[in-house]
């Protein structure tokens, strides 16, 4: 079996059982990608009509402001999925654009096949509602940090996604610019600087 199946089978079935029958469904139904860095994969305002699944690399999900200004909402590393949730399920123009910040390797579901699966193997249903739900709960657990975290507190509780996404992307995260202004760069390079000499 392709590493990369092995990947994202191991994904779902830690959500929800699959029969053989059912996995080949589900894998008929995928996209492999491959996006070079700095390919803009969504922007917003368009229909977003796909979900990636990052096998390997990083992705970017981010938002315009009023004045036209990105701010950073998460970035999607391995084993993580990107999409605008609400413009995939709702057919509405995205809020969110979605760029990559890494050579990267993904899979991809469109909205037809996406309702394929749901209809053919009913356990996604199942894996959906536990994925939003997921996705939901980190959201408020990111908001509170936010709320209640000094920059260099806030920095080690995302480490794995500094050196991947850059100080300055983390910096452009909304969560973290609204608190901790143009103050969180000299943070980051600073805990940056500090881990690695321990």
């Amino acid at each position: 079996m392709d590493e990369s199946v092995k990947i994202i089978l191991e994904h779902v079935r830690k959500k929800i059982d699959l029969g053989q029958g059912e996995s080949d469904i589900f894998l008929s139904l995928l996209q492999h990608k491959t996006f070079p860095r700095r390919t803009a994969i969504l922007a917003p305002g368009e229909l977003c009509k796909n979900q990636y699944f990052v096998i390997k690399g990083c992705l970017r999900i981010f938002y315009l402001d009023a004045d036209g200004q990105e701010h950073n909402a998460k970035f999607a590393i391995e084993n993580w999925w990107a999409f605008d949730i609400e413009s995939f399920f709702d057919s509405t123009p995205a809020y969110y654009g979605i760029d990559c910040l890494e050579d990267t390797e993904a899979f991809m579901i469109n909205q037809e096949d996406h309702a394929k699966l749901l209809k053919q193997v009913p356990a996604f249903e199942r894996f959906y509602r536990l994925m939003i739900q997921q996705s939901f709960v980190a959201l408020q657990y990111r908001v509170t940090q936010s709320l209640s975290l000094t920059a260099e507190e806030t920095l080690c509780t995302i480490p794995g996604k500094v050196s991947r996404a850059g100080i300055t992307h983390i910096a452009k995260t909304h969560c973290f610019i609204s608190r901790h202004h143009t103050s969180f760069p000299e943070h980051a390079s600073q805990a940056r600087n500090d881990k690695a000499l321990k």
